[in-house]
């Protein structure tokens, strides 16, 4: 389940099914580890599809999701994190050159 893949579905039924004896516990006890890791996989099995959206959808022109913050990162831009830096403080005046030198 590292990658988030939409076939992963079928992983995340076993993985319910091989957890589905489990007993609920009754009132007032813990639940085992074997329920919760049951209830768990029926979570992620049910939300699985709205989980991995972002690796199938495709836009009328061909776009794509990211599926990273990447993109909110290029929005930001490199111009907020340098001010940040400024009004912040270098902690080598050294630094303070190179990135002038970079950004002109």
């Amino acid at each position: 389940m590292k990658d988030r893949q939409p076939e992963d579905v079928e992983a995340l039924e076993a993985l319910h099914y091989h957890y589905l004896p489990a007993v609920q516990p009754r009132r007032g006890e813990k639940a085992s580890l074997a329920y919760r890791l049951q209830l768990l996989f029926l979570d992620r099995w049910n939300v699985w599809r709205r989980l991995t959206r972002y690796r199938k959808w495709r836009g009328s022109g061909g776009e794509t999701i990211d599926g990273t913050n990447n993109g909110c990162e290029r929005a930001i831009g490199w111009w907020i994190k340098e001010r940040y830096r400024s009004v912040r403080g270098y902690r080598r005046p050294g630094s303070a050159v190179n990135v002038s030198r970079f950004l002109a």
